[in-house]
């Protein structure tokens, strides 16, 4: 509680316990619906390796945090390194509770790297609750400056808003991994928080008020390095409030903020030169791409638009954005806090030529207050205000598949049988003797041999060695002698290799099928598109499409992840 809270009236005090059950009724709501579907993609009978490609190397790079060494360097550092650190303290309880891995067993080290990662994704739904639950806070707390009080109005807009990140469909879907990015909006979230109890104090000091929230802004930079952003309107609030000890307080949150992000991470300065160019690396990738992914693409502040249509819903955008500019208008202190982080972090992201829908999370906490907010006012004004409650009502209800449509389809999906797990089980169950696979295995490969997903840092002898020691089937990818020189769309697996059936993914396939329509392919690309289009044709004459698993998303990548589409081809008798 922040001084101006410790100070308000009687009335207002009387309305605190009833905020806090609702926050928590909002936390336990959104942590029920994350719960489903959370064991998604992990080992089973099939698979040893998770499903998500960055599970497997989090978990990894974990292990090499040693905490009663007081050794807090991963030797990682394209994200820093408190996530890491917390997942090393889950795999210490997996290990303490569940038994620890025989390191005389690859498939007793990768299912204990399985339930650690479950442990991971349980702190990662806590985390994506509680989003939802400060969002609603930070609507209670924009509202009681308002009017006083938390009425009825005021009430509904500030559960509306916690409603709208909760069923968020991507924040959910990203709140069952074991990743950094909702947990990095967490603190973001939690730092505008406190940029505006520190906006919206009229009284007492705000010394404390200002650390702690300097401590989350820490945090979130400690979690995902563009998450510091949040230090923006923590810079700004004291000036808002028209406070006098402002640029003290300034000097205060810039520091607290530097040594928190300097504590969760300290290799900043014990491993320096790893540091940097891991950083840099980072940099550079969002600079210029990944991959086959983007190429083509629209520019980021539109692509994020897409994302945001997809990923939170085309209604609830637009009402959402209606309410920013309903609390621009209203003259809220929320509208500046909210606005001094979302802009200044769309325009860096929007200039990237990476675009997970990922990237987007902390947008949806600023759309989610403008989303509370118009729902509030409206509630309140009345009339032919109320067409905005009721279109409110149907964004987050899914008329589009956004919201609670969307939120269900995506539970439903990570709660069923994988794609890559029905397709295994298919070709088993056919006896298939020989599959081919038109690129390297990894994460979107149907799991034909245990070690199938294997992360690309266990390096290629480790990747071909496990396909090449596969049976019932024989898994089969052509390689020339020099396995350097492979290249993804062989056609000579076609037609020198001559497997059973084919498989590939809508990961391997879409990118190229999009780009092959393109008036001018990148010089880069030309090849891979070339040898797609080849290789796919010469499929036709010889294969017939056998099966489909999967319906795709039609999303971006990282939503992809939990609903791909295989394709099955099964060799023509005569070929």
């Amino acid at each position: 509680m922040s001084e101006t809270e410790a100070q308000a009236s009687p009335q207002a005090e009387a309305k605190l316990p009833r905020t806090a059950w609702v926050a928590a009724a909002v936390f336990a709501l959104s942590f029920l619906l994350r719960l489903a579907g959370i064991g998604w993609g992990l080992p089973n009978d099939l698979h040893w390796q998770s499903y998500h490609p960055d599970e497997p190397v989090n978990l990894l790079y974990a292990q090499q945090i040693d905490l009663a060494k007081g050794d807090l360097d991963p030797g990682f550092y394209n994200y820093p390194t408190l996530y890491l650190t917390v997942l090393r303290v889950a795999s210490d309880m997996t290990a303490a509770y569940t038994g620890a891995a025989d390191p005389k067993s690859e498939e007793s080290q990768w299912r204990f790297l399985g339930r650690a990662t479950m442990a991971g994704r349980f702190l990662t739904a806590a985390a994506g609750a509680g989003t939802a639950a400060v969002v609603f806070c930070l609507l209670a707390t924009a509202f009681r400056q308002r009017y006083g009080e938390l009425d009825g109005p005021a009430l509904f807009g500030a559960i509306a808003a916690g409603a709208a990140t909760g069923i968020a469909p991507a924040f959910l879907v990203h709140s069952r991994f074991a990743t950094v990015d909702v947990p990095s909006t967490f603190f973001f979230a939690l730092s505008l928080l406190w940029a505006l109890r520190i906006a919206t104090s009229d009284e007492g000091p705000l010394w404390k008020t200002a650390l702690v929230g300097a401590l989350w802004c820490g945090l979130a930079a400690g979690t995902k390095y563009n998450a510091g952003i949040a230090i923006l309107p923590l810079l700004a609030s004291p000036w808002l409030a028209k406070r006098k000890e402002a640029p003290a307080l300034n000097g205060l949150m810039i520091g607290v903020a530097a040594l928190t992000f300097l504590a969760t991470t300290p290799g900043i300065v014990t491993n320096s030169a790893k540091f940097m160019a891991d950083f840099q690396y980072e940099l550079g990738h969002t600079a210029s791409g990944h991959g086959l992914a983007f190429v083509g693409t629209s520019s980021g502040f539109l692509y994020h638009v897409q994302n945001l249509m997809g990923g939170y819903g085309a209604l609830l955008l637009l009402v959402s954005l209606a309410g920013l500019v309903w609390m621009v208008r209203a003259k809220s202190p929320l509208a500046w806090i909210v606005l001094l982080a979302i802009v200044p972090y769309y325009l860096l992201i929007g200039r990237a030529e990476v675009k997970f829908m990922r990237y987007t999370f902390p947008l949806v906490v600023g759309l989610s207050a403008g989303f509370g907010y118009l729902m509030g006012e409206a509630r309140r004004a009345g009339g032919r205000s109320h067409a905005w409650v009721a279109a409110g009502i149907l964004g987050l209800g899914g008329l589009d598949p956004g919201g609670l449509r969307g939120a269900a389809s995506y539970t439903v999906w990570m709660g069923t049988q994988d794609p890559r797990d029905a397709a295994a089980r298919y070709l088993k169950a056919q006896n298939a003797q020989s599959v081919g696979l038109a690129t390297d295995p990894w994460f979107y490969t149907p799991a034909l041999y245990p070690n199938t997903a294997l992360p690309r840092m266990a390096g290629p002898e480790k990747i071909f060695g496990s396909m090449a020691a596969s049976e019932a089937p024989r898994v089969e990818r052509y390689l020339p002698e020099d396995p350097s020189l492979r290249g993804n769309w062989d056609l000579r697996l076609l037609t020198e290799t001559k497997p059973q059936y084919v498989v590939y993914s809508s990961f391997e396939e879409r990118d190229l099928a999009r780009m092959a329509k393109m008036a001018r392919v990148p010089e880069p690309y030309q090849g891979e598109v070339d040898n797609a289009q080849r290789f796919l044709g010469q499929l036709e004459k010889d294969y017939t499409l056998d099966r489909q698993f999967g319906v795709g998303t039609g999303l971006v990548e990282d939503m992809e992840y939990v609903q791909p589409v295989i394709w099955v081809w099964k060799r023509k008798t005569d070929s």
